[in-house]
C-alpha cells in the first residue's frame, strides 16, 4: 500500500513518466510583509511564492507525448503534464519549494477531480525538519482549462509555496489580478486552492449554460417534430442528425450532473479543511499570526464563500435534475402524439379498407361466374332471334347466393 511518506519529493520516476517538458515563459509571484524579513526564524513575517505554469499545448503531432483521447468534444487533453521549465529546473523548483509527491498522482488521475490535505514533515536545505501542510486539488480534463495547484505551508518558518499547473493566459491574469487585490490575505495559505475553486465555478457555469441550453433546443424540436409527420420526405432526411444530437444532449446532461456532484464533495471537504485548518493553526501556532491572528478572519470569509459556492452548486445539480426530467417528460409526450397520430390514420385506413372490402364483395363473385359461364365448357341453346339467354336466371341466381 502507497502510504503518504514524510519528506517526500517528486521522484525520478515521476519526473520521467507523469511530466512533460516545454521551456516557455511562465509567472511567478512572490510576497512577504517586510522586505528587511529574516526567512528562517520563526518570529518573520510570512512569506508566499507562487508559480503560474504555463499549460502546454496539445496537438495531433503529440510535442507533450500524450495522445488525445476518442472524444475531443469532452476537453479529455493531459496538458497539465507539461510543464513549462527543463526537467533540471523543475526538479530544483520542486525542491527548493517543498513539493510533495503526492502532487504527481492527483494530476495523473485526469478524468477525475480531487482534493487531499496531509499534514507531514518537510527537510530544508539545512536538513532541518519542520512540520508541513500539503493541499493537492486537481479538476476533471472532461472539459478544457482544468487545473491543478499543489501548496505546501511551512508554519514554523511562516512561507507557503505554491505551483498552479495548466494555467492560460486568461488564468494567469485573473489570479495575478485578485492576488494582488486581497493584500495581506496573500499569506492565508488556502487562498490558491479558494481561487482555483472560483475559477472553477465560472468555468462550470459555462459549460452548465451550455448544456442546458441544448437540452432546452431539443425539448423544443420535440414539439416541432409533431407537425411534420405528414412530411415524410423532410422528417427523414433529418431524423438521423436530430437523434444524434438529441442523444448527445441527454447523455452530457447527467454526466455533467455527475462532475457537478464529484467536485462539490471536493468542495465540501476542503471547506472542513479550511475549517479545521483555521481552528488547529492558529492555536497550535498561534506566534504565527500575531499580533491579532489577522488570517483567522481570511479563512472565516473563506469558509464563508465556499459555502456560498457548495450551495450554488446545489442549484446547479437540481437544474439539471430538473432539465432531464424535462426531456424524459417531453419525449414521452412526443411518443404519445405520435401513437395518436399512427392511431388516427390506421383508422382512416381501417375506412378505406372496409369501403373496399365491400365494392370488392359485391362485384368479385358476379365477375368470377361471369368468367365461368363465358368459357365454352357451357352450351347455353338459344335460337337465332334471342339477345338475351333464358338461362340468365341462373346466373343471376349464382351471384346473389355468392354475394350473401
Amino acid at each position: 500500500m502507497n502510504w503518504i511518506q514524510d519528506n517526500a519529493g517528486i521522484s525520478n520516476a515521476d519526473l520521467d513518466n507523469v511530466y512533460r517538458y516545454e521551456e516557455k515563459q511562465t509567472t511567478v509571484i512572490t510576497w512577504t510583509k517586510d522586505d528587511q524579513h529574516i526567512p528562517d526564524q520563526p518570529n518573520s513575517e510570512p512569506e508566499v511564492f507562487i508559480i503560474l505554469a504555463r499549460a502546454g499545448e496539445e496537438s495531433p503531432s503529440g510535442n507533450t507525448g500524450e495522445k488525445p483521447k476518442s472524444a475531443p468534444d469532452t476537453g479529455g487533453q493531459r496538458k497539465l503534464r507539461t510543464v513549462p521549465f527543463s526537467r533540471n529546473t523543475f526538479r530544483q523548483i520542486t525542491d527548493r519549494f517543498y513539493t510533495h509527491g503526492s502532487i504527481s498522482s492527483v494530476i495523473s488521475r485526469a478524468d477525475v477531480p480531487i482534493f487531499s490535505n496531509t499534514q507531514l514533515n518537510m527537510r530544508d536545505p539545512s536538513r532541518l525538519t519542520h512540520p508541513a501542510y500539503v493541499y493537492n486539488c486537481r479538476s476533471s480534463n472532461e472539459w478544457p482549462k482544468d487545473l491543478a495547484v499543489t501548496v505546501t505551508h511551512l508554519p514554523h518558518l511562516h512561507k507557503t509555496f505554491c505551483i498552479m499547473f495548466g494555467c492560460d493566459v486568461s488564468t494567469i491574469a485573473t489570479v495575478a489580478n485578485r492576488l494582488f487585490s486581497i493584500g495581506n490575505e496573500i499569506s492565508y495559505p488556502l487562498i490558491m486552492p479558494a481561487m482555483m475553486f472560483e475559477i472553477e465555478r465560472l468555468r462550470h457555469i459555462n459549460i452548465m449554460t451550455m448544456t442546458i441550453a441544448s437540452l432546452e433546443t431539443e425539448i423544443a424540436e420535440l414539439d416541432d417534430m409533431n407537425g411534420e409527420m405528414d412530411e415524410e420526405e423532410t422528417r427523414l432526411r433529418t431524423a438521423r442528425n436530430r437523434n444524434a444530437a438529441r442523444r448527445t444532449a441527454c447523455l452530457d446532461a447527467p454526466y455533467l450532473r455527475n462532475c457537478l456532484t464529484n467536485w462539490n464533495h471536493q468542495l465540501v471537504k476542503f471547506r472542513q479543511c479550511a475549517t479545521t485548518f483555521d481552528q488547529t493553526d492558529t492555536t497550535s501556532h498561534a506566534n504565527i499570526y500575531q499580533p491579532e491572528c489577522r488570517l483567522r478572519g481570511t479563512g472565516d470569509k473563506v469558509a464563508a464563500r465556499l459555502l456560498a459556492i457548495e450551495e450554488e452548486y446545489d442549484q446547479m445539480i437540481q437544474e439539471c435534475s430538473m432539465r432531464l426530467e424535462g426531456i424524459s417528460l417531453a419525449t414521452q409526450w412526443c411518443q404519445g402524439e405520435r401513437n395518436m397520430s399512427i392511431a388516427r390514420a390506421t383508422s382512416r385506413d381501417s375506412k378505406h379498407m372496409r369501403i373496399i372490402g365491400i365494392i370488392t364483395m359485391i362485384f368479385l363473385p358476379g365477375t368470377f361466374l361471369a368468367g365461368v359461364f363465358s368459357m365454352s365448357f357451357f352450351n347455353w341453346p338459344t335460337s337465332d332471334s334471342t339477345v338475351v339467354s333464358h338461362y340468365v336466371w341462373v346466373y343471376i341466381s349464382s351471384a346473389v347466393i355468392f354475394t350473401l
